[in-house]
C-alpha cells in the first residue's frame, strides 16, 4: 500500500506538467504541496496572500484534507506547518505531510517541504495592492532532497488588496496568484487562482477561492470555508471542489459525479514581538 500511494503521488505530480492537465488534477496536486497556513490572515485557504502575519509571529498550523477512498478505506492528508515571520515582509516555514487512514493509523509516507514568502511591494496596508513572491520546495519520495528528480519547486507571485468597509470590524480582502511547477528542468503550464476573504468583528472569517485556472481562463476548482478566531487560536472548516462542472475521481467513483471533499484547519499564532514589547513596559 505504501508503494501504491507513493506511485499515485508521483503520477499526480507528473500529470501537472502535461498541457492537458485538468483542474481537478491541479487541485489535488495543490493539496499536496501547499503548507498549512492561517486561513484569512496570511492565506485564503490553499492560496497564500501577499501579506505576512507580522514581525516576530510564530505559528503552528494543521490542515486535514479528505482524500477520498482507496480499496474502500478513507484516507486523509494531514499537513503540519511551523512558520516564522522574520520581518514584516518575510515568512519562512517547514511542513510535514502524513497520510492517515480513517482508523488513525499512519501510512508511513512522510513528505517534507520548505517555504519562503517575501513581500516585495508594500506602500500601505489598505486599498493599494501588495505584492509578494514565494516558493515551496517539496519532496516527492522518501523525503530525499539529494536527487533533483525527488523534489520540485512551486514558485508563485501573489497580489493582495485589503479594503476595510468603513471600519476595521468589516474587512474585505481580494487576492490573485500565478504559479507553476518546476522539476528537473521541466516547467508546467502557468496556473492562476484567486479569491476573497471577509473578516467580521475580528472573530469570523468567510472564505472563497478558485484554484487551477489555465491561461485561457478556463477550468478551476472552487473552495469555500469559514473560520472562527479566539485570541491566538483559529478553527476553520471548508469544502473543496464545490463547482458542479468539475469532477474529481476516487476508486469508488464512475466519473459521473462531482466529488466534494471537506477540509479542517487549526492554527496557533504566537505574537512573540508583541509579548516582548508588553514585557518591556
Amino acid at each position: 500500500m505504501k508503494k501504491f500511494l507513493s506511485m499515485s503521488l508521483l503520477a499526480l505530480t507528473t500529470s501537472v506538467f502535461a498541457a492537458d492537465t485538468t483542474s481537478s488534477e491541479w487541485e489535488l496536486f495543490k493539496n499536496n504541496v501547499s503548507p498549512s497556513m492561517v486561513w484569512g490572515e496570511d492565506s485564503i485557504m490553499l492560496i497564500p496572500k501577499a501579506n505576512t502575519l507580522g514581525r516576530g509571529h510564530l505559528y503552528l498550523s494543521t490542515t486535514m484534507l479528505d482524500s477520498g477512498k482507496i480499496q474502500n478505506d478513507r484516507l486523509f492528508l494531514t499537513t503540519n506547518t511551523a512558520m516564522l515571520s522574520t520581518s514584516d515582509d518575510v515568512e519562512l516555514g517547514y511542513s510535514r505531510r502524513v497520510f492517515v487512514w480513517d482508523n488513525f493509523d499512519y501510512t508511513n509516507i512522510k513528505m517534507d517541504s520548505f517555504h519562503l514568502k517575501a513581500r516585495v511591494f508594500h506602500l500601505t496596508d489598505n486599498y493599494i495592492p501588495q505584492i509578494a513572491v514565494g516558493v515551496n520546495l517539496v519532496s516527492l519520495a522518501a523525503n530525499n532532497f539529494n536527487k533533483q528528480k525527488d523534489y520540485l519547486y512551486n514558485p508563485y507571485v501573489v497580489t493582495t488588496i485589503r479594503a476595510p468597509l468603513g471600519t476595521e470590524k468589516a474587512v474585505l480582502t481580494i487576492t490573485a496568484m500565478a504559479e507553476k511547477v518546476m522539476n528537473e528542468g521541466q516547467s508546467s503550464e502557468p496556473k492562476f487562482g484567486g479569491g476573497v476573504d471577509f473578516k467580521i468583528f475580528n472573530h469570523l472569517y468567510l472564505l472563497g477561492e478558485i484554484v487551477g485556472v489555465n491561461k485561457d481562463g478556463k477550468n478551476g476548482v472552487v473552495n469555500t470555508g469559514a473560520k472562527l478566531k479566539f485570541g491566538w487560536v483559529s478553527l476553520g472548516a471548508g469544502m473543496f471542489n464545490i463547482a458542479r462542472n468539475t469532477i474529481i475521481k476516487d476508486d469508488n467513483s464512475d466519473g459521473t459525479k462531482n466529488k466534494r471533499y471537506w477540509m479542517a484547519n487549526i492554527s496557533l499564532d504566537i505574537p512573540f514581538d508583541k509579548l516582548f514589547k508588553g514585557d518591556s513596559k
